[in-house]
């Protein structure tokens, strides 16, 4: 062709290369386009997709820890607390019942920006034995990844032949979602940094189920599926071909005899090749794990059990590694800010006086309570999950209407009938003639029965960041106020 272009006439030439270079724009700007219909139309599941898309906004190099892996590596580890505590940097690269292939391609998607110090796999993975995931996690494992040959890779290996093609375009599958996009579908697209804050992981609230977390130890091993065994051992290759430390974890879960002989499979494979284990259903006193309390459901923990495995986690991984403390450093400010807004958000979450007040000490948030009509009974109630949580006097003992503030852990006597004040630059107004409470132009209450009232603020980031209200009725089950 190219011996056909030399000996055409000069103008000949000019329109070919023309209309060549027109042809050539116009496929980029069809493809283009198409990325970006992609990009907009595509589920917005944080359990793969999202995930991954955010993980695409974190400034390159910038990660020392990878967590990865099935949902066990979000839900089960609160990894703010590795930076709280020791000012590491993290990212938490998960989806939902994830096999060991796509793990393998996260992890190989993963090294092309950023090159961690350690890999922290959590290897629930072992369990699974099917050939292929169901279908909607074979969207999502594979759907949240930049079209590449590492895409295209995963969609072969997680999906039977007849889904190639509609998993690599994609539209087939989600082609219908015009009628409901709402504004975040429209915030993952290459240039995008609206979620650069965020380290992807999530938190859970409360107790759904009772689990006997009883383990009684033993060797025998159960196979890994082939399949699985394979990618185990081609992510172990590709974390040491890339000089990063890997740390396979098995996080703890409620299915133990079930699942103990996977793990003790798991653990043969790290002994033979080299590879630091840690078997988490074997330390729950180490941990402090005794209780089901922790337990969200038979897979996961509530945020109060995935604090103490972060925090076992963090200890282990400063000794191990040599981490860097980012924590004074400008530039890993998003992790601060990340930490701050997981932790409002589970204030949100939280449905129990008692583990409401837990959580207001255990972050030193402050508040203005506003007591209204509450027998002595009943206000002692509160009053001892109050003290339970570590405030200070006064005591909320008396009967009839007060308001309070609390700071510091200090609980201040404000008023014992309507007033106004200002507070951390906001106007407080309370009235219990007509029941009602105001906070600046945020919020106008007014409440139905005897009960407790709290605007609860941040100091950190000076922002009022929840507002409820404990009906003694109902043992202070708490009501959000819109």
């Amino acid at each position: 062709m190219m011996r056909g272009i030399l000996f055409m006439r000069h103008s000949d030439r000019i329109v070919f290369i023309r209309r060549s270079i027109r042809i050539i724009l116009l496929c980029g700007v069809v493809f283009s386009l198409w990325l970006v219909v992609r990009d907009t139309l595509v589920m917005k599941r944080e359990d793969g997709i999202t995930s991954m898309k955010i993980f695409y906004e974190q400034p390159q190099n910038s990660i020392d820890v990878l967590f990865t892996g099935s949902s066990h590596a979000c839900y089960n580890i609160a990894a703010e607390e590795l930076y709280d505590r020791h000012g590491i940097s993290f990212y938490q690269l998960w989806g939902s019942s994830q096999p060991f292939w796509s793990t393998y391609h996260f992890i190989a998607e993963a090294l092309k920006t950023q090159d961690p110090i350690v890999v922290v796999m959590d290897v629930y993975g072992a369990v699974l034995s099917d050939e292929y995931s169901d279908e909607a996690r074979q969207a999502t494992n594979t759907l949240g990844l930049n079209i590449s040959r590492n895409q295209i890779q995963n969609i072969l290996v997680s999906s039977p032949k007849e889904r190639w093609l509609e998993l690599f375009l994609g539209l087939p599958i989600y082609h219908d979602r015009f009628s409901e996009l709402l504004e975040g579908d429209f915030s993952f697209y290459p240039w995008s940094k609206r979620y650069v804050n965020v380290k992807g992981g999530e938190a859970v609230y409360g107790s759904n189920i009772v689990v006997d977390l009883d383990y009684e130890k033993n060797d025998a091993c159960t196979p890994l599926s082939e399949k699985q065994e394979t990618y185990l051992r081609k992510i172990i290759s590709l974390c040491r071909e890339n000089g990063t430390n890997l740390v396979l974890v098995v996080t703890p879960t409620a299915q133990r005899e079930a699942e103990q002989g996977y793990y003790n499979s798991v653990k043969a494979i790290a002994e033979e090749t080299g590879t630091v284990f840690i078997n988490m259903n074997e330390l729950d006193q180490e941990i402090g794990l005794e209780s089901s309390d922790f337990s969200y459901d038979d897979s996961h923990l509530n945020l109060s059990g995935a604090r103490k495995t972060a925090m076992y986690l963090g200890e282990y991984l400063s000794a191990h590694y040599d981490l860097p403390d980012h924590r004074n450093d400008p530039a890993y400010e998003g992790w601060a800010e990340y930490s701050r807004t997981k932790k409002n958000d589970y204030l949100a979450k939280i449905m129990g006086a008692d583990h409401y007040f837990q959580e207001i000490a255990r972050q030193d948030y402050s508040a203005v309570i506003i007591k209204s009509e509450l027998n002595e009974e009943e206000n002692d109630l509160l009053d001892a999950s109050m003290k339970e949580a570590g405030f200070s006097e006064p005591q909320l003992d008396n009967t009839g209407n007060r308001i309070y503030r609390l700071e510091q852990g200090k609980v201040t006597a404000l008023a014992e009938a309507d007033a106004e004040f200002r507070m951390y630059d906001t106007e407080i107004k309370v009235s219990f003639s007509t029941q009602t409470a105001e906070l600046g132009d945020r919020i106008r209450y007014q409440w139905y029965k005897p009960g407790y009232i709290l605007f609860v603020y941040d100091p950190d980031t000076g922002d009022w960041i929840d507002e409820v209200f404990m009906p003694e009725d109902s043992g202070y089950y708490i009501e959000r106020i819109q």
